[in-house]
């Protein structure tokens, strides 16, 4: 640690989180980064948390806390407020931390200095943490701005980003109460460079007692900010209903979707592209290679659901392709019987070339 000046603050939040504090305490006391304060907020705990607390005497632990439940955004905006370091890495109360996390984001951070905010991808875990397998989050800053448009592509336990961003963007909106990381990640991500390491540096635990088992009505609050990020684009917002259709068919499972809304959210999808394509200068690093990376994942899911769509239907399709990639949308077969037939030998070739298990 650098006098008296951690480079890192390890912000924990922690209501009645006994069952998994300690384990979450001790994996950032683990790390092979050494220069970090782990500034813990006991938000007003019932339980054991104030007892185990007291137990843990490394001098790079602070502890605060309130008299009262105030809830978890209050609480990470007052640890917003105390943070010394330049950097702030976020972790739950009952999340595990691989040992080389921080060295790995803070030197990527170092490496990028104009990345504002980075995260991770991670594995999950159940109660008694075993692995419930990885899961991968798009990786650089384009794949990420598009992403923010249909979902929060960052898991909010594996974050690190730059105080001085997050202070000047006014911290998290306590007005939410379940979308709060996503609202605050889109907010940066339209001023800063944000991006993901493409390895499991975090296990984020879900099951009966964590948060993300217990709320209710998130799917709302994460609608709501996903239609303020396609708004901000000059586009109506869509419905829950033609939102999560769009959502669906971006990330290529459309089967549930009846062959008028497939139609109309392929449209959806494109016109969102299109708009973020144009929408100016500090938006996109690359806007013709994510077009590319788009059109082509579109045109690979309307090739695997062409045989559910009319004739009429898929070459509507097409054509509303053509308009974002003229390239992609010339290389698919004008008939749906074509593309059917394409997509079947693909899948087919796919599952010759996967590896067998003996």
């Amino acid at each position: 640690m650098r006098g008296t000046t951690p480079r890192v603050t390890v912000l924990m939040t922690v209501f009645n989180g006994e069952r998994h504090l300690r384990e979450a305490v001790d994996s950032v006391l683990g790390q092979s980064f050494r220069d970090f304060e782990l500034l813990i907020i006991d938000d007003g705990s019932t339980d054991g948390t104030a007892a185990l607390l007291d137990t843990i005497s490394d001098p790079r632990v602070r502890r605060t806390r309130h008299a009262e439940n105030v809830g978890l955004m209050r609480s990470l905006n007052h640890g917003l407020a105390l943070a010394r370091g330049e950097l702030i890495a976020r972790h739950d109360a009952d999340d595990v931390s691989e040992p080389d996390r921080l060295a790995r984001q803070v030197a990527f951070l170092d490496a990028n200095p104009s990345v504002a905010l980075v995260g991770a991808w991670y594995r999950k875990i159940d109660e008694s943490g075993a692995s419930l397998g990885e899961r991968t989050l798009p990786v650089g800053h384009d794949q990420i701005r598009w992403a923010l448009h249909f979902y929060c592509p960052f898991v909010h336990s594996a974050v690190v980003f730059r105080t001085s961003a997050v202070r000047d963007a006014g911290g998290y909106d306590e007005a939410l109460t379940f979308a709060e990381d996503y609202d605050l990640w889109s907010r940066l991500a339209t001023v800063h460079r944000v991006a993901n390491l493409p390895e499991p540096l975090v296990r984020y635990r879900v099951g009966s007692t964590t948060l993300t088992a217990t709320v209710v009505g998130r799917s709302d609050e994460i609608l709501r900010v996903a239609a303020r990020n396609i708004g901000a684009l000059g586009i109506a917002a869509p419905s829950a209903a033609e939102h999560r259709a769009m959502g669906a068919l971006m990330m290529g499972d459309a089967s549930a979707l009846a062959p008028a809304d497939f139609v109309a959210a392929f449209d959806g999808v494109l016109t969102v592209l299109d708009r973020l394509r144009v929408s100016g200068s500090t938006a996109l690093i690359d806007p013709p290679a994510l077009v590319d990376d788009v059109a082509r994942a579109a045109a690979a899911t309307l090739e695997r659901h062409a045989t559910r769509l009319s004739e009429p239907d898929y070459r509507r399709a097409v054509d509303r392709l053509r308009l974002t990639s003229p390239v992609v949308a010339a290389a698919l077969p004008r008939s749906r019987h074509l593309a059917a037939l394409r997509g079947k030998f693909r899948r087919s070739s796919a599952d010759r070339a996967a590896p067998r298990r003996s």
